[in-house]
């Protein structure tokens, strides 16, 4: 159930991080696409600004030449004024309303139609009796009762307006007068969000209009290349962290939690003496009750520890609950004991094994209680100087050392060459039918002489019967421990029971 609610929740996170990025992209594309009209509405304006401008110098020059006739130098200055300055196309004089000369037919006698706003500086025509085929921008200019009127053919207008034309079109505004790309002159009604740029030197302004509204076809037109991509590391990132999800409710992330939490619990398997039964040592075995997953095995969590260097952790975190759980109990006296603590090769890296083991001898100097560790089977403890000097510490310390398991893994001979443990303990594997099986009784006899020979004491673990515990001492074992005697007990009931300690067998 869990590993599907992964899923659903990376295939909603799927959904999610592909709206946004396609959001965020339709926004950042509408963004551009204004930023780019404002560019260009810019550039027209400019350009524009310049067309005009030839206009108001051709219009000012001409003014030096309203005396009310038209003669052949007045003529001739006009039409040089036409030729010589860019975007010019007609100039005319004019008397009141009464038009008397102009650059295209020469004298004339001619008063303005009412659609000449003589009052403007500035007003675009339709078309006039002058020039009645193409429709002007003219520049007037006043000096009295006399003025100038020049034109600029719309065609030149035009190719800026169109230059850009793409996604927008893009219109000239005077006084409330349009012109667009097509040479098209109408009212226009500026709306609301139009882009409209005035220009700052002439009396005028330019529009963009868009051509359409932005649709899912035409931006996916403009950008299926980066909606794909988006596509990709959404997914990339959705099986990213399904992955992580995954790893969240893995054995490994839950074990990790649990060692912050404080989730194991230190409980204690006794050891007792093989003749008398008494109890003189304990191992602690860590114990994980996950709150929703309940009883979780030491052979699940512990080789998964000991794999992602987390087993350090557990041992420090043994150690520390053994001494919470001592020192919140009251006891007056307690018989010489040792308390054996599983280590594994990862703990003689550092020091946090010996400070733990010091920790330990701290809070119960005024004990009968001793510290033991018995080393793992499962991985080789690296022959170090720093290894070496660990053990040194650790025997100063009176720590006490067990080989785990003899003969089976990494627990052999170079290990008692190399560590010196006081005890040697022997599997369970070889104690089981022990009784009826004599190649296991031969090894059992060989380990007990070679723990003899290296002055160690033996302990036999998974002792379950009778008939094992009578073989077993009979062979001459030091220490028995197993369900014949008891299972792993909390904590402070193996304190409570070692307060009273006689012989011990459930």
């Amino acid at each position: 159930m869990r590993y599907r609610n992964s899923i659903i929740i990376s295939i909603t996170l799927f959904f999610l991080l592909c709206a946004g990025g396609t959001s965020f992209l339709f926004h950042q594309l509408i963004t551009n696409q204004k930023k780019l009209t404002q560019n260009y509405l810019q550039a027209i304006i400019s350009k524009l600004d310049s067309i005009i401008g030839n206009a108001s110098i051709a219009g000012h020059r001409a003014t030096d030449l309203l005396n009310g006739q038209c003669g052949n130098k007045v003529q001739t200055e006009i039409r040089k004024l036409v030729a010589t300055l860019p975007d010019v196309t007609t100039i005319n004089l004019l008397q009141g309303k009464n038009l008397y000369c102009s650059s295209v037919f020469g004298g004339v006698s001619f008063t303005s139609d009412a659609h000449f706003f003589p009052a403007k500086s500035l007003f675009l025509m339709s078309d006039s009796s002058v020039n009645p085929s193409e429709s002007l921008l003219v520049y007037h200019v006043s000096r009295g009762e006399n003025s100038v009127m020049v034109g600029v053919d719309n065609y030149y207008i035009q190719n800026e307006l169109k230059k850009y034309h793409g996604s927008y079109s893009y219109i000239m505004t005077v006084d409330g007068i349009s012109l667009d790309a097509t040479g098209n002159i109408f009212k226009n009604q500026l709306s609301d969000g139009q882009d409209t740029y005035s220009s700052t030197q002439f009396k005028y302004s330019v529009s963009a209009l868009p051509l359409a509204p932005l649709s899912l076809l035409t931006f996916w037109q403009s950008e299926h290349d980066r909606i794909l991509l988006i596509f990709i590391i959404s997914g990339g990132l959705s099986i990213l962290f399904l992955k992580y999800l995954i790893h969240r409710q893995s054995m490994f992330f839950m074990l990790r939690e649990a060692i912050d939490n404080n989730q194991l619990e230190p409980f204690i398997q006794p050891i007792v003496e093989a003749r008398s039964g008494n109890i003189v040592a304990g191992e602690i075995l860590m114990r994980w009750q996950h709150p929703k997953w309940g009883n979780i095995s030491p052979d699940r969590f512990i080789p998964l520890a000991e794999k992602n260097g987390l087993v350090s952790r557990i041992t420090e975190l043994g150690i520390q609950s053994v001494i919470r759980s001592f020192e919140l109990l009251d006891l007056k006296s307690l018989p010489l004991t040792t308390l054996f603590f599983n280590v594994s090769a990862a703990d003689f890296g550092d020091n946090s094994l010996l400070n733990a083991c010091q920790s330990f001898r701290d809070k119960t100097a005024n004990t009968a209680l001793h510290i033991g560790l018995e080393i793992t089977e499962r991985v080789a403890v690296e022959d170090s100087a720093f290894v070496r000097e660990v053990c040194q510490q650790l025997d100063m310390l009176g720590v006490t050392l067990s080989a785990d398991d003899f003969g089976t893994g990494h627990c052999n001979y170079k290990l008692l060459m190399q560590l010196r443990p006081r005890y040697i303990k022997i599997d369970k594997h070889f104690t089981q039918e022990i009784e009826t099986d004599e190649g296991k009784e031969a090894i059992v006899r060989n380990i007990i002489a070679i723990a003899k020979d290296r002055g160690c004491l033996t302990i036999a673990e998974g002792v379950e019967s009778a008939s094992q515990r009578e073989k077993l001492v009979a062979m001459g074992v030091s220490f028995l421990q197993g369900y014949f005697f008891s299972r792993p007990i909390e904590a402070a009931v193996f304190f409570e029971r070692l307060q009273r300690s006689t012989a011990f067998v459930e």
